[in-house]
């Protein structure tokens, strides 16, 4: 199963849009998957939750839920919370205000059943509503495991901040679930989180549209210019956290450095700058906590194969 999810607070009339296509797209093909849609109202204050407790997809073979936050808990939470929800293998993310290209989602369901992938970003269609200009947002190639590299782990990482266009298999979703992530973009974690399958699409499957209303944290003032936000900063810092020690591996550190000369991101100019600034308490916990999964799992390992050796 394929669940597709898409959280949404106090923006009915782009969530109605954004269902719309999705909706064209279910009634357009038939999937040799079952696929789910959790919508997830963060407590809106318009009219979404009466459209969602009325809405239906054409096609009556989709699971549609559409669930209500009893006061807003914040955009992660609310994220967490379709996590808990969702049955699929593999999850779809999509959030209101963006919308899925005609075909793409035939191909994304196509990828996942080939490739199942951990994480898979897909390239989407920059809009920019105030000065009404489109553009290509993602790699001009495909970027699959395990031809991997440092290059191809920043190439990736970079666009992992969007929401829209993001999947993860429910494993990487359940690991980020025990992480204390309140305050960091979840894809971007879920990136630094899939060291064993990462990968990105050239093929733009969404329209993400920007420079509207942007939400994100309660406890978080986003600034008009999100690229240059410390929410942004932290976000990339606290990620990176999870992906040290295969920074660190990297013979040659010349392609991260690339990035953040040349990504429009321009968070920092040098990994080796970044490191240092990141809390040292952060750093620790993310650290030891891996640390202590791998040896939990290395001495299940050692007692289940040793209990499963013949006696003489």
């Amino acid at each position: 199963m394929l669940t597709i999810a898409i959280p949404t607070f106090n923006r009915v009339e782009r969530l109605i849009n954004c269902l719309s296509a999705l909706d064209a797209e279910l009634t357009r093909d038939v999937y040799d998957t079952e696929i789910e849609v959790i919508v997830s109202d963060n407590f809106s204050q318009d009219t979404t939750w009466s459209y969602l407790q009325n809405f239906k997809f054409t096609n009556g073979r989709i699971r549609f839920t559409a669930l209500k936050n009893d006061k807003n808990l914040g955009s992660v939470a609310n994220i967490k919370k379709i996590i808990v929800a969702s049955r699929g293998a593999h999850i779809l993310w999509c959030t209101d205000d963006d919308y899925i290209l005609p075909g793409s989602l035939r191909y994304l369901v196509t990828l996942i059943k080939d490739k199942n992938p951990s994480y898979l970003k897909t390239s989407l269609i920059m809009y920019l509503e105030n000065s009404k200009e489109a553009s290509y947002y993602g790699s001009r190639t495909d970027l699959w495991h395990p031809e991997f590299s440092a290059r191809n782990f920043m190439g990736i990482f970079k666009y992992s901040h969007i929401l829209t266009g993001t999947i993860i298999s429910k494993e990487i979703a359940e690991a980020w679930l025990e992480l204390d992530s309140s305050n960091c973009y979840p894809s971007s974690m879920w990136c630094a989180l899939a060291t064993n399958s990462r990968n990105l699409v050239a093929t733009p499957c969404f329209i993400h549209t920007w420079e509207n209303q942007i939400y994100w944290e309660l406890d978080v003032k986003v600034e008009s210019n999100i690229v240059d936000s410390k929410f942004l900063l932290e976000s990339e810092q606290t990620a990176l956290c999870l992906a040290l020690a295969e920074i660190k591996s990297f013979e040659d550190s010349i392609y991260i450095r690339e990035f953040y000369f040349k990504s429009r991101l321009s968070l920092i100019k040098i990994l080796d700058d970044c490191l240092p600034r990141i809390p040292i308490s952060r750093l620790l916990k993310y650290q030891l906590h891996f640390i202590f999964k791998s040896t939990i799992s290395k001495l299940l390992r050692y007692f289940l194969g040793k209990s499963a050796k013949p006696k003489d």
